[in-house]
C-alpha cells in the first residue's frame, strides 16, 4: 500500500513538472505580410438573369427569349462555347400577403440564374462592356483577374513567412530572448471560426477590380508563433 501511495505521488509530481514547463515556456506571436502589383490578363463576366411573372409559362418564354439574347451576343463576340458557364438556375414562389400573414395563392414565379464567361484577352473589354450589357433581363458584373495568381500566392506565402521571422527576430531581441522553432504557422487570424475561416480564404488574395485596372494587388498574410528562448 506505502508503495502505491510513493507511486501516484511520483505522477503527480511530473505531471505538475510538465504543466509547469509548458505555463513557463515563453512564445512570440507576428504576423508576416507581403504584396505584389500584377497586370491583369483576362476578366470574369457574370450575367444574372432574374425574372419573375404570374404566369409560369409566360415566365419561361421570357426567360428562353433572354438566353437567345445572350448567345446572339456571345457569338458575335466570337466566343469560345468551353469559355460559358451556365450555373444553377432558381425557381421560387412568391405568395400573396393578406392582413393574417401570408396565403396559399401564388403572386408571381421568380427565376434566377447566372451566365458565367470568360474573356481572355482583355484589351477587347469596351466591345464586350458594349455587347453584354446591351442584353435586356441581364444584370452584368465583372472581375479582372490574373492567370500568374496562383504562381503569385506560393510566391507571397514565402515572403510572408520571411517577413514574419524578421519581425520575431527584432523583437526577440529587445525581449532579451533568442528566437526557436516554430510552433504554429497559418493563413488565418488564431481564434477564428470556420465560417470566418471560409470567408476569409476567399478574400485572402485580392485578385479582383471592377473597374479596369492597369494593376490589381495580390497579398498574403502569415501568422506565426515562435518559441523564445
Amino acid at each position: 500500500m506505502r508503495k502505491f501511495l510513493v507511486i501516484i505521488s511520483l505522477l503527480i509530481l511530473l505531471s505538475s513538472s510538465a504543466f509547469a514547463q509548458v505555463d513557463s515556456a515563453r512564445t512570440l506571436s507576428v504576423v508576416g505580410f507581403a504584396s505584389a502589383q500584377i497586370t491583369p490578363d483576362m476578366i470574369v463576366w457574370k450575367l444574372t438573369i432574374n425574372a419573375r411573372h404570374k404566369n409560369q409559362a409566360m415566365l419561361r418564354d421570357y426567360v428562353d427569349e433572354v438566353l437567345t439574347q445572350v448567345m446572339i451576343a456571345v457569338d458575335s463576340l466570337g466566343i469560345d462555347h468551353n469559355y460559358i458557364e451556365y450555373d444553377r438556375v432558381s425557381i421560387s414562389m412568391r405568395y400573396e400577403q393578406n392582413r393574417s400573414g401570408t396565403s396559399e395563392k401564388v403572386a408571381y414565379y421568380e427565376f434566377n440564374q447566372p451566365v458565367i464567361i470568360l474573356q481572355k484577352d482583355i484589351s477587347e473589354y469596351e466591345m464586350y462592356w458594349d455587347k453584354l450589357t446591351a442584353i435586356k433581363g441581364v444584370t452584368v458584373t465583372q472581375q479582372f483577374k490574373t492567370s500568374q495568381l496562383e504562381e503569385t500566392k506560393r510566391q507571397l506565402r514565402i515572403d510572408a513567412l520571411v517577413s514574419a521571422k524578421q519581425k520575431a527576430l527584432d523583437l526577440s531581441g529587445v525581449l532579451g530572448g533568442t528566437v526557436n522553432k516554430a510552433i504554429t504557422v497559418s493563413e488565418f487570424q488564431p481564434g477564428r471560426t470556420l465560417r470566418q475561416i471560409e470567408y476569409e480564404s476567399e478574400a485572402l488574395f485580392t485578385e479582383v477590380s471592377f473597374s479596369k485596372p492597369k494593376k490589381i494587388e495580390v497579398t498574403a498574410r502569415i501568422y506565426v508563433v515562435f518559441q523564445l528562448e
